[in-house]
């Protein structure tokens, strides 16, 4: 809970680098982890929540796997609605996800019977948030491309693409026509701010691009760590403090050796997974 937030921050990156390189042992799923998550923390600005994501890149494969499975065998037990329908479980879990998908928008009706809501406060996260009916787009470009999948692998991305395109559209609509209606007045929060912290922001940003597309293929995984540790955190401090002493260099330096090292050691020697060698390690 003490941790200083930059030294938390740039060892969570680190761990994810690691992590994600130790699934597959592949060095481009590096790369489409930085993407993926420069994305999901820009729609964390706009008001999305990355849990989402989360739980589909951890439940996604195993999703389509058992969808795909369960087609194949609906076709000799009469068709896929009554085989998904003709077990008390499956039901009961239909059931289940139904009211979990359903239940924000009841409680949002049950907070609404509370209180007035004539006026509504509207940050500037949610507003833009209103205006991204570029999602919308997306899933028409996502179904023209799934046109030339075969039956079963266009199924899971169908449905999928199919569900955000009707939510994006129910969240746009019911964000603007009340304004376009004036049932609503609608009230901006001021002195609100995307990025509280921009040099901070900036400097991570650069710092994991950086880290994960030039240091670590360069480096190799383990120099670039420590590189990259110490790096972020004395430059973070300077920018706030305006302050760098010699002395304050050596904690700094030896957590990233020690840090480094031990998942270095870990991974490679224990674990046995194949991290990244560059010019050095």
């Amino acid at each position: 809970m003490h941790v200083p937030r930059e030294v938390l921050a740039a060892s969570i990156a680190v761990m994810s680098v690691v992590g994600t390189i130790a699934v597959r042992g592949n060095i481009g799923d590096m790369y489409v982890m930085g993407l993926l998550g420069l994305f999901m923390f820009l729609g964390g600005m706009f008001g999305f929540s990355a849990a989402p994501a989360v739980l589909d890149i951890v439940l996604g494969r195993i999703s389509e796997e058992g969808l795909t499975q369960s087609m194949m065998i609906s076709q000799a037990k009469g068709g896929l609605i009554p085989y998904f329908l003709g077990r008390p479980i499956t039901v009961t879990l239909i059931v289940l996800t139904l009211l979990s998908v359903s239940w924000p928008y009841l409680q949002k009706r049950l907070r609404k019977a509370q209180k007035d809501s004539r006026i509504k406060t509207v940050s500037r996260q949610q507003q833009w948030a209103d205006r991204l009916i570029s999602l919308v787009l997306l899933c028409a470009f996502i179904f023209y491309k799934i046109t030339g999948f075969t039956s079963y692998g266009a199924i899971f991305p169908l449905m999928v693409t199919m569900f955000i395109a009707i939510f994006s559209l129910i969240y746009f609509l019911g964000s603007w026509i009340p304004l376009f209606r004036k049932k609503a007045d609608y009230r901006i929060i001021p002195g609100e701010t995307l990025i509280p912290d921009v040099t901070s922001f900036c400097i991570s940003l650069v710092g994991i691009a950086f880290y994960i597309y030039i240091l670590v293929p360069f480096l190799g995984f383990f120099t670039s760590s420590i590189v990259y540790l110490f790096g972020t955190i004395v430059l973070i401090r300077y920018f706030r403090s305006d302050i760098i002493r010699i002395k304050s260099l050596l904690i700094p330096f030896a957590y990233s050796l020690v840090f480094s090292g031990v998942i270095y050691y870990i991974f490679r020697h224990l674990l046995h997974i194949h991290l990244p060698s560059g010019i050095l390690i």
